[in-house]
């Protein structure tokens, strides 16, 4: 059973988190439900900043808003200090509704469009992370238009493929995010925007994947960014302050899975980038993080109810929860596993194996492909931890199912981070036109 955070088993076998019971949860909220724990959530945040405090120079943690972004996140992440990294307008106007300012905002991603651009930069953002030549052209000309000085990253493709799953590698050669140091494109792309009058590029960004359990890749990641650096002073003069290395620190999702040392792994990385620097006469950059699920997945829990359960040619046992894909496709996605348990029934000892599916119409809607579990009955709750990123972040109304409410727990008192939906949020943009009316 992983047990994280707050999470404790009472004398009845009741799970609570945050000292709420998941029976309360369940009656008060329904199911299947996301439940967050403030309390770890703040801890993992102030492990990272205790962390880069070791580091000599300059240094910035960022939260990687797309494992999870709310409103009511925004605004306890802006509580802590943290500046926030955002991918989309979207999640810049949601941010902003929250409260989150937009001067400690770093917009990524490889397709921005023109009316996000112009949106940022109307909005003050503090650092644009240009992904390719194109964007870079395009954010000048806005620039010059808007005649406002832009701070900028690089993003940068370092040929470091991580070992994670494919579709969470990004710092590879052939991926789709950023330029490629070995080509020589990133060289160009950056002289070209140090050229650029209303464009100030302030440093490089690189992020190689997720879900990363030691320093090493980091370690490499540095090693191959510095000597980038260096490069650029040797040749063209240029010094720049900020080395972002992105996010990926790996954060578990089971009770067997290995669990990473904020602190350690930090410190260490920290050191590496100094000594680099120290060895080679550099000046000490801005040292820039962006942890987003190793400080919300571990934070999360999904509560449901158990619905139909059948056992097929005496070998195999099926338990369906009134969630599945449509609030959590990481299983169907990247093979993620998970691990769930019987929220109300915690003392009791397992009797069978079962997988445990989802209600969606698709035989890919595996939630555990097996678990052992007391033996179920219809209107047990199954608890399934370490939920908290990429879950509601991705989910979507598949078969018409509507998205699941979201609340944050702490010392005894449960509150609504996100409403559950209504039906009638599936058919708000519906339109019927006028000619099939006449029918």
């Amino acid at each position: 059973m992983f047990l994280s955070g707050t999470m404790e088993v009472n004398n009845e076998g009741m799970l609570k988190i945050g000292g709420v019971t998941a029976e309360e949860l369940r009656d008060k909220y329904g199911t299947p439900l996301l439940v967050f724990d403030e309390k770890l959530i703040l801890k993992k945040i102030k492990l990272y900043k205790k962390a880069v405090s070791s580091y000599p120079g300059p240094s910035q943690i960022i939260y990687a808003s797309k494992a999870f972004l709310c409103q009511g996140l925004a605004a306890l992440i802006n509580q802590t200090g943290l500046a926030l990294d955002i991918v989309s307008g979207g999640e810049l106007y949601r941010a902003r509704k929250g409260g989150f300012p937009p001067d400690k905002m770093f917009f990524h991603g490889n397709n921005k469009l023109p009316e996000e651009l112009k949106e940022a930069i109307q909005a003050g953002v503090a650092v644009f992370v240009i992904d390719n030549a194109q964007e870079a052209r395009l954010l000048a000309e806005l620039a010059r238009g808007f005649k406002k000085q832009l701070f900028c990253q690089l993003r940068v493709t370092p040929g470091i493929a991580a070992r994670t799953h494919d579709y969470i590698k990004t710092g590879q050669k052939t991926s789709k995010f950023g330029v490629g140091i070995e080509t020589g494109q990133a060289e160009e792309l950056a002289l070209w925007i140090e050229n650029e009058e209303f464009l100030n590029l302030q440093g490089i960004h690189s992020h190689i994947g997720s879900q990363i359990y030691d320093s090493r890749p980091f370690r490499e990641l540095i090693w191959t960014l510095l000597q980038f650096l260096l490069d650029l002073r040797r040749h063209h003069g240029l010094i720049l302050k900020d080395v972002n290395l992105g996010g990926g620190i790996g954060s578990p999702q089971t009770a067997q899975d290995s669990r990473v040392d904020i602190i350690s792994l930090v410190a260490e990385v920290a050191e590496e980038l100094a000594s680099t620097c120290r060895r080679e006469g550099y000046p000490y950059p801005r040292l820039l993080l962006e942890p987003g699920r190793s400080i919300v997945g571990e934070a999360g829990t999904t509560l449901y109810t158990v619905g139909s359960i059948k056992e097929v040619n005496n070998s195999k046992n099926y338990l369906a929860v009134d969630g599945g894909m449509s609030d959590n496709i990481r299983p169907a996605l990247y093979d993620a596993v998970y691990e769930g348990f019987l929220a109300n029934r915690c003392r009791e000892k397992p009797e069978i194996r079962a997988a445990v599916v989802g209600k969606c119409c698709e035989s890919g809607d595996v939630l555990i492909e097996e678990t052992e579990l007391p033996r179920p009955r219809p209107g047990d709750i199954l608890a399934v931890p370490a939920t908290g990123a990429y879950s509601y972040s991705m989910a979507s109304n598949y078969n018409g199912i509507t998205r699941s409410a979201v609340v944050i727990v702490k010392a005894g008192k449960a509150e609504p981070l996100i409403a559950r939906e209504t039906r009638k949020d599936l058919i708000r943009l519906d339109r019927i036109p006028s000619r099939f009316q006449q029918l």
